[in-house]
């Protein structure tokens, strides 16, 4: 909750499962694309606490929050019902090439929220 109220303002109502700082690199067209686009930060105890809701296993949510949290730091937000929808069909197409590759497992939820929900 300090990084996020640091960072912020304010922690909210519910402790956050990752938070992504990007650098705000200006790339611009023929210059080599960075190496560093920003740092990800996330929490191992919210995402423990999501993960049987959220992903299905721990392994699974840690996986999810680097995801969303990379996506985050290329732009991509959930603040509009079709951000959203275009954020979670991302995170489920790298989640199957380059984590499971394959098979979504049994238990993961595609209709996840940021958030632990009391």
């Amino acid at each position: 909750m300090d990084l996020k109220i640091e960072h912020f303002g304010d922690a909210g109502e519910h402790p956050t499962d990752v938070l992504s700082f990007p650098l705000d690199v200006d790339v611009r067209e023929g210059d080599d694309v960075p190496r560093l686009l920003g740092d990800v930060v996330i929490c191992p105890e919210v995402a423990d606490l999501q993960a049987s809701t959220h992903a299905g296993t721990f392994d699974d949510e840690i996986a999810l929050l680097v995801v969303h949290g990379i996506l985050h730091i290329l732009g991509f937000d959930h603040e509009s019902d079709a951000e959203r929808h275009e954020m979670q069909l991302r995170e489920r197409e790298h989640l199957i090439n380059q984590f499971w590759h394959g098979e979504v497992p049994d238990g993961f939820s595609f209709d996840h929220r940021s958030e632990v929900r009391s």
